[in-house]
């Protein structure tokens, strides 16, 4: 998705489904990710790990999983970035995702990012969000995927997130 810096709607557009429990419960793990720049692989990894284990619906509201968690998090902060990638693959493996990353600026960013999402079959979904129209075409394979921010109605939003056929 690509439109300006002063669209605040498409922001707001893809946290509101983002949020809604219908459509995380679909995804194994979820992340949202607004990229700093410069671009650090290594703290990517490692937001990315976090957050998923932080918002795994497997993990949250089962007893003693807490503590599993604050023990894997803490771990993980001690971890090179061939060891974060480790767990990263073993996370995405067997797992369906959701991530979102916000404010992408350039190709070379979404070269070293993508390396580390399989295409495991699972109906994972990657969304991009950024200001060049460049960039959110080479993101993907398909130029039906690019969508251009304009004011979505409430049934366009609900695309953001469909079912490939």
């Amino acid at each position: 998705m690509w439109g300006t810096c002063g669209d605040i709607g498409k922001t707001s557009a893809i946290q509101e489904i983002y949020d809604d429990p219908k459509v995380l419960k679909r995804f194994g793990f979820h992340a949202w990710i607004r990229l700093m720049h410069p671009f650090n692989p290594q703290e990517f990894l490692r937001s990315l790990v976090r957050q998923f284990y932080e918002n795994s619906h497997d993990e949250v509201g089962k007893p003693g999983k807490e503590t599993s968690v604050g023990a894997v998090l803490a771990k993980m902060e001690k971890m090179d970035q061939s060891d974060l990638v480790h767990v990263f693959n073993a996370l995405l493996c067997s797992n369906s995702y959701l991530v979102i990353i916000n404010d992408l600026s350039t190709i070379e960013e979404w070269h070293c990012i993508k390396k580390y999402f399989p295409d495991n079959k699972k109906q994972s979904r990657i969304i991009v969000s950024t200001q060049q129209v460049e960039i959110a075409c080479l993101c993907t394979e398909k130029p039906y995927q690019v969508s251009e921010f304009k004011q979505l109605s409430c049934d366009q939003t609900i695309y953001l997130f469909h079912k490939k056929c």
